[in-house]
């Protein structure tokens, strides 16, 4: 009986033994994964602020020599450095000769990342592949016992705005202009009233038809000879003409990335936006039929799939598109576009089906190059606007010359 009670003794001790020891390496494990979801993040952050400061021109780094997008990798290169994880040429080891930056490297200064409790530690190098605006971002961070590598294949999205003419319109768009006051100018201005000297385009332009000739004839049918002198521009009044189509809805999709602002339909009185010399920029959409009154200022891109409504005093700096109807109403005070106006519907100044809306000021539509440079520099520089991944990988960065095209689209984990 005793030899029995010391051999269950004995067998309880082994499977408490054995607990302790699968609880353990469940805690580490566990622990593991957690730290290496902080890694992940961290990295992910790194790439894009790397891409970032690129874009900016600045430098992460602080460096003497100016090295924008190069985090901790300012003094690193393949034919110096990349040696590794051994930091031996000529091994033939992990990261020898792959031409990313490696863990273990020379010339490598990891920077600080997160919160001084994590020990966490990052460097990111980037890198032009020469193909279509696609940039190689690698960023590695790592706490001592961990390291995560993530790698992304980024395009950039450089916006080209069209120089169209004051109004560029559908060519089957109604247009309903009356009154002695409205002017749409196609002649370059700058942002304080004064000529500029670009090249000067259409009033009002519209996409081609099957026939050469169609769109301007059709455009022409609907305007009074006595307003041709208010449509103003390249070959003289009225001056309208035809361009190559513009395709509306890629470049509302490239404008609309996640840091637009979203603005509510319905009325708004006397809005401040700011302008464009005030560096007061914003990519704005409006999801519906948007109204303005009252004395109100804006700058940037506004996007409106709906109507939008203008009456009041109002000065836009920059690009109107609008997927919808327009209408202006100078009331008495005087409605200004600098910039370019796109509209795929209708554009009215006054509502032919409201007797009581009468045009008593005026609504000047005029021709900008400057605000729609100004516009573009601004688009040009914000990143998550301006960025598609094309390809990643996570865990290990792949082994390709850093002039190489991209992978196929997709993804890989490892």
């Amino acid at each position: 009986m005793l030899v029995l009670v010391v051999v269950v003794l004995v067998l309880i001790g082994s499977l408490l033994v054995s607990q302790a020891t699968v609880m353990r390496g469940n805690l580490r494990q566990s622990r593991d994964i957690r730290n290496l979801s902080q890694l992940r993040l961290c990295a992910e952050t790194g790439l894009a602020i790397a891409f970032h400061e690129f874009q900016l021109g600045t430098d992460p780094d602080g460096g003497e020599t100016p090295t924008p997008g190069l985090i901790g990798t300012g003094q690193w290169t393949p034919v110096t450095s990349d040696f590794g994880v051994d930091g031996i040429q000529g091994t033939g080891d992990v990261g020898e000769g792959d031409y990313l930056p490696t863990l273990g490297e020379p010339n490598i200064n990891p920077v600080d990342v997160g919160p001084p409790n994590m020990n966490v530690r990052m460097f990111v190098y980037l890198v032009d592949t020469g193909v279509g605006n696609v940039w190689r971002v690698v960023s590695t961070a790592f706490d001592g016992e961990l390291s995560f590598t993530t790698e992304r294949y980024l395009q950039r999205q450089v916006v080209n705005l069209p120089r169209v003419g004051a109004v560029y319109v559908d060519p089957f768009v109604a247009l309903d202009l009356k009154g002695n006051a409205f002017l749409v100018d196609g002649n370059d201005h700058n942002l304080d009233g004064s000529a500029g000297s670009a090249d000067a385009e259409y009033g009002i332009s519209a996409g081609l038809l099957e026939n050469p000739g169609d769109a301007a004839a059709l455009l022409l049918s609907q305007l009074d000879p006595a307003e041709y002198p208010q449509i103003q521009g390249k070959d003289g009044t009225p001056s309208v003409g035809e361009v190559e189509t513009v395709d509306i809805d890629s470049i509302v999709s490239a404008l609309l990335g996640p840091d637009a602002v979203e603005v509510a339909p319905g009325m708004h009185d006397d809005v401040d936006w700011g302008t464009l010399s005030s560096g007061g920029l914003q990519v704005r959409h409006c999801e519906g039929d948007l109204k303005f009154s009252g004395d109100g200022h804006g700058a940037g891109v506004l996007v409106v799939d709906g109507s939008l409504s203008i009456s009041g005093s109002f000065v836009f700096e920059g690009v109107l598109i609008v997927r919808g109807d327009i209408r202006m109403v100078g009331g008495g005070s005087a409605i200004h576009l600098f910039g370019s106006l796109l509209v795929t519907d209708s554009i009215s100044e006054i509502d032919p089906e409201d007797p009581e809306i009468t045009i008593t000021g005026q609504a000047d539509i005029k021709y900008s190059d400057e605000a729609l440079t100004l516009v573009e520099t601004h688009l040009n520089t914000q990143v998550a606007a301006n960025l598609t991944t094309l390809y990643y990988a996570e865990g290990h960065p792949m082994a390709a010359p850093p002039t190489s095209a991209p992978p196929p689209y997709g993804g890989e984990e490892g």
